[in-house]
């Protein structure tokens, strides 16, 4: 897998939670000439598809609320289903059709099928993104395309209850509500909101509002973006202002006519939009489909370079496939849509008794098109081998989301070794990135799987990475 690795040192303290209750502070700013003191292990590199929570392809859930049908919830057991290895999928669209509430509250019985919908995500181990909408025609039928903006209003504030209940297993919501499919388009796809930016503009604030904020809600083009923040490019995220809480840092992009034409049927204006979106993206999610078979297009050397460019997490496909599986670069987009972290190397120090201070410096890659974007948190934890009760959890303050798409990164920690390390003992060094939920924490489903050979550890979610006996 190509990639241009840019090194980022991170130094980060550590706290050593010793269960149930002692805590003891890490070192840190440990002098070159001691780390490189110690044992090198070099990982193997595992090239095969697996499942890894908020990425890669996705599939649709669709809920419609039309003619008085009141559709039951996707079970949990056909939920997993997703996971198999044919599948491997973690992320679905979550679409649901209010058209039966135009102009009306959403009712209650319709309300219990989305929240026991999100509820079966979590026992099913995946994830939603989200989109609400109203209808799914287009130029040729004159119905009303979506509620007028002060139902949509009143069904905004109806869900935020749902959206805030269930965000551990909410990856992202679409912003949806206006135009068919709740795409945003124009030009007859709307009925109330051609034309109407300063509408547009309070459905949005009011979905992103209603969002948790630490959750993430996509436009359809960038234009949008900046129509909704009355914002030009030049206001565009930095790494400083990136993850920060601010609309801006909020507001992410699904292109659904991805690889259509020179302009992604219309997905972008100009040059300055498409630039606009590739550093944004950098920091916020981009996903979406493909929606037209256009082999100028769609074909993989211009397909990778803009999984590349864009920072894709997520992606359905059509046609296209055909053209990816005839050319060969499937299995390297299926990999890569989203972030992949694996190991290079690891350098342990050669201290293992009882009170002393381990050294750890990993080389990490991250040979995906995109970061992780929502949070999570680093441990390294510590098992006792011979004793499975006992384990030692060091959490640090490293955040993985800027571990950026195609860079190689420095993890440099020290860990102080418990004081009742038994001479003789095998001991463990794990890895750990689970979902940061107490609902979700080191559930193995929502943990991330380094794509190193003989690392997984599938039961607890974390990643063997070093093992010794102690002196």
């Amino acid at each position: 897998m190509a990639n241009n690795p840019l090194k980022t040192f991170l130094a980060a303290a550590l706290v050593l939670s010793l269960f149930p209750s002692c805590t003891k502070t890490a070192w840190q700013n440990v002098p070159d000439p001691v780390r490189k003191q110690g044992e090198n292990i070099v990982y193997e590199y595992d090239e095969s598809n697996f499942c890894n929570p908020e990425r890669g392809w996705y599939s649709l859930i669709g809920y419609t609320f039309k003619n008085g049908s009141m559709p039951s919830p996707v079970s949990p057991q056909v939920l997993k289903t997703y996971r198999s290895d044919s599948k491997k999928i973690t992320l679905l669209l979550m679409e649901v059709f209010l058209c039966d509430f135009m102009h009306s509250d959403i009712s209650q019985e319709a309300l219990n099928v989305v929240s026991q919908g999100l509820a079966n995500f979590r026992e099913a181990g995946v994830k939603a993104i989200m989109r609400f909408a109203y209808s799914w025609t287009g130029t040729e039928v004159d119905d009303e395309k979506e509620a007028p903006e002060d139902v949509i209003l009143r069904h905004i504030e109806q869900l935020k209850p749902i959206l805030r209940e269930y965000q551990d297993v909410i990856y992202l919501v679409q912003t949806g509500f206006i135009g068919s499919y709740g795409e945003w388009a124009g030009g007859g796809y709307t009925t109330h909101f051609e034309n109407n930016d300063e509408g547009r503009r309070r459905v949005a604030l009011a979905l992103l509002d209603a969002i948790p904020v630490n959750r993430q809600m996509a436009l359809r083009t960038p234009g949008q973006k900046m129509m909704v923040l009355n914002c030009s490019p030049k206001d565009t995220i930095t790494a400083a202002t990136a993850f920060d809480g601010s609309n801006a840092s909020r507001i992410a992009g699904h292109n659904d006519c991805f690889l259509a034409s020179g302009n992604d049927a219309g997905t972008f204006s100009s040059i300055t939009h498409r630039k606009f979106w590739k550093n944004e993206t950098k920091y916020t999610i981009m996903g979406g489909e493909t929606c037209l078979h256009n082999e100028e297009f769609c074909n993989c050397t211009n397909a990778l370079k803009d999984l590349e460019a864009y920072h894709w997490s997520y992606l359905n496909y059509g046609s296209v496939i055909d053209v990816w599986k005839r050319d060969q670069c499937e299995d390297e987009i299926l990999c890569r849509i989203g972030y992949r972290l694996y190991l290079k190397e690891g350098t342990f120090s050669s201290e293992k008794t009882a009170g002393s201070k381990m050294y750890l410096d990993l080389k990490l890659v991250n040979c995906g098109f995109a970061s992780i974007m929502n949070e999570r948190e680093l441990y390294f934890v510590l098992r006792d081998m011979e004793d499975k009760t006992k384990a030692w959890t060091y959490k640090t303050d490293i955040d993985p989301r800027s571990w950026q798409g195609g860079t190689e990164n420095d993890v440099n920690i020290a860990i102080s070794l418990p004081e009742d390390l038994v001479a003789g003992r095998s001991y463990s060094i794990y890895l750990e990135l689970p979902d940061i939920a107490p609902e979700l924490y080191r559930k193995s489903e929502f943990s991330i799987r380094l794509a190193n050979k003989n690392v997984w550890d599938s039961e607890s979610g974390m990643n063997k990475i070093y093992t010794f006996v102690a002196k």
